[in-house]
């Protein structure tokens, strides 16, 4: 019995170090990011990004009632934000601080979540940066790096 205690214990050690991801790099994150509908974030590596047919009411759901426009661009900086406060499945987040937009005069933030490889999304490569469409866990609008 104690030999199995100490296996089991050694067991979830082990899952639980491994699981553990590490936070992206701007490098691996500086590119162009597209959706489907032809939705692009470009993220530069000077820390600086270009957004183009942004959709207000997925993004910027506070906004929206604040502008009539369904879609908008904008620009400003990105950085990579630490999104959780005890154990989380997607960690990571992007977080755009708009200085300039075609929906609002005024300066806003938005986050979106990085997803990576493996189980659990939280490692290397990463594969995807998306916002819910409704609650956690539901589907996505979903930006995948451009080739």
């Amino acid at each position: 019995m104690k030999a199995l205690t100490i296996i089991l214990t050694l067991f979830i050690c082990i899952s639980v170090i491994g699981c553990k991801g590490r936070k992206p790099t701007m490098q691996e994150l500086t590119g162009k990011w597209v959706h489907d509908d032809s939705t692009m974030i470009q993220l530069n590596a000077n820390g600086t990004f270009i957004a183009r047919s942004l959709p207000t009411e997925q993004l910027l759901s506070v906004f929206a009632k604040d502008t009539c426009l369904k879609i908008f661009d904008g620009q400003g900086t990105w950085q990579i934000k630490e999104s959780r406060s005890s154990w989380d499945q997607l960690p990571w987040s992007l977080l755009l601080s708009f200085v300039k937009s075609t929906n609002s005069n005024n300066k806003f933030e938005a986050r979106i979540i990085i997803s990576g490889s493996n189980f659990i999304e939280n490692k290397p490569p990463w594969k995807s940066i998306f916002i819910w469409n409704e609650e956690e866990g539901g589907e996505r609008y979903e930006f995948t790096r451009s080739k």
